[in-house]
Order: structure tokens, then C-alpha cells, then sequence
């Protein structure tokens, strides 16, 4: 599986940063939905987080109905953290054509608009002398980075054993570098997004949020 002609790989990462310009194509977090993207669940109002796009004129968004605010109910983020979450009305991925913004949807983004930008191939090690140790950076690929084991690291586990691989690691922005970003929905922590199958009508996902 590719996303923008990079291979995913559990040893090597493309880390990735929010850019402070919007965009309405390629990899990229808030604005519009794209058009052929449609959630497909409804029993709960859905919010659009991002997409990312594929060598083969498809992309994948992500949809969800989470919360960080409120009243604590059975859609709270808190509640749903550190766990293995199947596609639900709570999270979920679509896969879909390549498609602009659908200027008339009425699908909410809290997430301020942002291009993502992608840098360099790399090893996916926190540290040169820790190579054992997963980058804690947003990334492409890669192995999950558990800030707490005991309480994350089941979690990757159990996908691991599944047969998923990481897909992207998003990680909170840090307000003293992107101040722009605003209402990040998993602000602290990061949302790990899982992939497996070996073809577009066989791939299913599966997120944890690390909070």
C-alpha cells in the first residue's frame, strides 16, 4: 500500500508536519469533506478529520463522532482511549475516488483546515542510540510510539496479532510551533490509524487513540 508513491514499512517512517496553509487535495487535515467521501454510519451526527490520497486515484477519509467536551457519555474520547476501535460510528475510514472538497456538505470539521507536509524517508527510531524505541513524531508507517506501555501497549499488541500495520500516527500539534492549529480533536496525545488486506476491497481499519 502507497500513499503518495511511499511504501508503507514497520523500519522506515515519512514524519509529516500541519502545514499553516489550507488545501483541498492530497494529505490533509479539516476543511471539506471530499465529495465521494460518505460516512457510513448515521446513527451518530459524523465529523470529518482528514484524507489522505493514493497512487491509484483513490483516497481514504476519516470519519467520527467523538468528543472531548461535554457531558462524559459512551462517545467520549477519554473513555474510548488506549483500546483497540473497530470502524464504528464512533471512528471510522471510507475508501473512495480521488474527489474535490463537496462544497455543500454538511459535514463539520473541528480541525482548523491544513496541507500536510511529508519530509524525508527515515528509520523509525526515537533516537539514533534507541533504535528499539518507535519516533514519537507524526508519521507515515512506522510502529506505534506507546508513551505509556502499560496502558497502550496491549492495544498495539492485539492489532499487531490481528495482522494490522500502522498506516499514520498523528500526532497533537505543539501550540508553541503551530499555534494555527486549532481544535485538534485528539489534542493531548495522538490517534493511530491501522490498516489490513492486501487490496483497496479488502483493506479494513482500526484506530487507538493515545491520550
Amino acid at each position: 500500500m502507497k500513499i503518495g508513491g511511499y511504501e508503507l514499512s514497520t523500519n522506515t517512517i515519512v514524519p509529516f508536519a500541519y502545514a499553516r496553509h489550507t488545501a483541498t487535495s492530497g494529505f490533509r487535515i479539516g476543511g471539506l469533506p471530499p465529495t465521494t467521501a460518505t460516512p457510513r454510519f448515521a446513527e451518530r451526527p459524523q465529523k470529518y478529520f482528514a484524507t489522505v490520497e493514493l497512487a491509484e486515484g483513490l483516497a481514504i477519509t476519516i470519519f467520527y463522532s467523538l468528543t472531548a467536551f461535554g457531558d462524559v457519555d459512551d462517545n467520549h474520547v477519554i473513555l474510548n482511549a488506549n483500546q483497540p476501535l473497530y470502524g464504528s460510528s464512533l471512528i471510522h475510514a471510507v475508501v473512495h475516488p480521488v474527489s474535490p472538497p463537496f462544497a455543500e456538505s454538511e459535514i463539520a470539521a473541528e480541525v482548523s483546515c491544513h496541507a500536510i507536509e511529508c519530509g524525508a524517508v527515515q528509520p523509525d527510531q526515537l533516537e539514533v542510540d534507541s533504535p528499539e524505541m518507535p519516533d514519537s513524531v507524526s508519521k507515515i508507517g512506522g510502529r506505534p510510539f506507546a508513551e505509556d506501555e502499560a496502558s497502550t501497549g496491549s492495544a498495539f499488541a492485539e492489532l499487531a496479532e490481528q495482522g494490522y500495520v500502522q498506516l499514520v500516527q498523528f500526532y497533537s500539534p505543539n501550540p508553541d510551533e503551530m499555534e494555527y492549529v486549532v481544535d485538534f480533536p485528539w489534542d493531548p496525545g495522538w490517534l493511530h490509524w491501522f490498516v489490513k488486506g492486501d487490496s483497496p476491497e479488502r483493506w479494513e481499519f482500526a484506530f487507538v487513540i493515545q491520550n
